[in-house]
Order: C-alpha cells, then structure tokens, then sequence
C-alpha cells in the first residue's frame, strides 16, 4: 500500500541568523524531496502560521485539535553551539500527538557547509 505524508520542516537555533536556517532548511527539504512517501509542505514563517491556526481554532468548534496546516509530521532540526562545534538533533514527530517517531544526534563543526554535510550524512539514519 503507498502512504503519503505530509511533513512541515522547523530549523530552531539561537546561535545561527536567518541566513543560515534557510539553507539548512532548504537543504532538509531536498533531502525530504528525494524520500518516497513524503511531500514537504512549504512553511517558511512557522509562528506566524502557528499564531493563525490558533486564531483560527479558537473561533471553529469542529477545527480538529492540534491541526497543524496540513502537515501529518513535523522535522525539528535543533542546532544549539557547544565550545567551536554544533550539536544537531533532529526530531520527526507526529503533529496531532505529538509522538516522536524518530530522533538522532550528532556534532559538527561551526560551520554552514560542515552542518549540511552532516546532515547529508545522518539524514537518512532517522528512517533506519
């Protein structure tokens, strides 16, 4: 049976500018593009979005909870600085549970090309 979800794609770090989590997020979404079974759904301000489905909800009764644009799952890449080097986490999580799916660590160094080589590297070890 073919199964296709829906997946929205979050790059969080206070250490990194826009720049930066646009071509990491934008390498992740490749990365995804090139998956079976997946459609990326393009979410480039996600608070922005959150704040209008929340808005949204609060007027509609029969809005179903925890919806979330029309994503199935979400990717969180969480990118957080440590001494010279980056420890990345990403997180695939079910949207209306919120159930982690899938998770893996690794380190890289503090760099943009050194992170989107390690996500290239590790990407495919969440579906393992």
């Amino acid at each position: 049976m073919y199964c296709n979800t829906t997946i929205a794609i979050i790059v969080k770090s206070t250490s990194l500018d826009q720049y930066s989590k646009k071509i990491i997020e934008n390498r992740l979404i490749s990365l995804f593009s090139k998956k079976d079974n997946y459609n990326v759904v393009e979410r480039t301000d996600l608070p922005a979005i959150i704040t209008e489905r929340q808005f949204q909800q609060s007027f509609a009764k029969n809005s179903p909870s925890n919806s979330f644009a029309g994503a199935d799952q979400i990717l969180i890449c969480s990118i957080l600085q440590n001494d010279n080097q980056y420890n990345i986490n990403l997180k695939i999580e079910m949207v209306n549970s919120g159930i982690v799916l899938a998770a893996i660590d690794f380190f890289s160094d503090s760099n943009n090309n050194s992170i989107i080589d390690q996500i290239t590297k590790n990407f495919y070890k969440l579906f393992t």
